[in-house]
């Protein structure tokens, strides 16, 4: 099979063991749901979904020389996505201080079919589940790991705030060693930095950003509590839980969806003595290891950036807006 990545290019998987669990069911569905949430409702070029994501991070491990089991850990590590990715954190509250998908990624991953195509590989499905025995594929911030790598560079190509170019320096100039993945040199892991500054900033966790998966999230609390839709709604594509949202013609729910729709071009900035919202947001930044010292060891310019982003995420967005 050749498979056609945005990110990496045209490139050859032929693993029977990957080919059979690409075609399942809980693998195909995740073609519906999108990587950015809610975003591709207003800003359309956030096409990016999370089988996109999946396989890319398989691909990186496998192009970083990862054990097998850990490439099929990375095709898997995002099954237990539900509806609008991480608008669920937000719907659950906890939208800082989890991912609400890693908390039920065992028992979504314990599936008869997966099991019979992972025993015929040999692989255990219990050690496959558990994302801590796999630190090329997740770790602690700020390293390094291949999920944060793919997503970080799939979603910034999304933005057009890398090109392949950038993408290929980045890459060429990565390898692992014992504190995982580590930079060769200097330059392009401040571009690395840089490029996660921006994406933490202006998308990722933007006013706009922030406040498009909390008004998601409230959709869901008030659709469920007035028993519009039910728990079982979350494992629809984003597309169709949409659809069926809108076909409620519920005043409330549309309010918000219309809000959403044009919140790019709504002025959210409040103030300390003035908001309606405040919100504390997650700190993604990466401060990869350039051979045996972090990135803000090296460059006090990116370590100065890299605390004021995080102080800003620890207060959060002061917010307000009229509905």
């Amino acid at each position: 099979m050749i498979y056609d990545d945005r990110v990496y290019g045209r490139l050859k998987i032929d693993e029977p063991i990957v080919l059979n669990l690409l075609a399942l069911p809980q693998m195909q569905r995740l073609k519906k749901i999108h990587q950015n949430g809610i975003y591709f409702y207003f800003l359309p070029q956030f096409d990016t979904n999370r089988f996109d994501h999946s396989v890319g991070v398989m691909l990186l491990l496998k192009k970083f020389n990862a054990k097998f089991a850990e490439q099929v850990a990375g095709l898997l590590h995002d099954v237990s996505h539900q509806v609008f990715s991480h608008v669920i954190d937000y719907y659950y509250n906890v939208s800082v201080s989890a991912d609400y998908q890693d908390s039920i990624h065992k028992e979504v991953i314990n599936e008869p079919a997966l099991n019979i195509i992972l025993n015929q590989g040999g692989l255990d499905l219990n050690k496959i589940g558990n994302l801590s025995n796999w630190p090329l594929l997740d770790n602690e911030l700020p390293n390094i790991c291949a999920d944060r790598l793919d997503y970080t560079l799939r979603d910034a190509l999304a933005a057009g705030l890398a090109d392949k170019n950038f993408i290929e320096l980045i890459l060429n100039n990565l390898e692992v060693g014992e504190r995982g993945f580590i930079f060769k040199n200097l330059k392009p892991a401040r571009l690395l930095g840089d490029l996660s500054l921006k994406m933490q900033e202006e998308i990722w966790h933007s006013d706009w950003g922030e406040l498009s998966f909390y008004l998601m999230g409230e959709i869901l609390k008030y659709a469920i509590g007035n028993k519009q839709i039910t728990v079982n709604d979350f494992w629809l594509g984003d597309a169709e839980l949409l659809d069926k949202l809108t076909s409620l013609n519920d005043l409330q729910i549309n309010s918000k969806l219309n809000f959403i729709k044009n919140i790019r071009t709504a002025n959210l900035k409040g103030n300390p003595d003035n908001y309606d919202l405040l919100f504390p947001y997650k700190f993604r930044v990466i401060d990869p290891w350039v051979k045996d010292k972090r990135l803000t060891e090296l460059d006090e310019e990116f370590k100065m950036n890299f605390e004021t982003a995080r102080s800003n995420a620890k207060i959060g967005h002061y917010l307000k807006f009229n509905l």
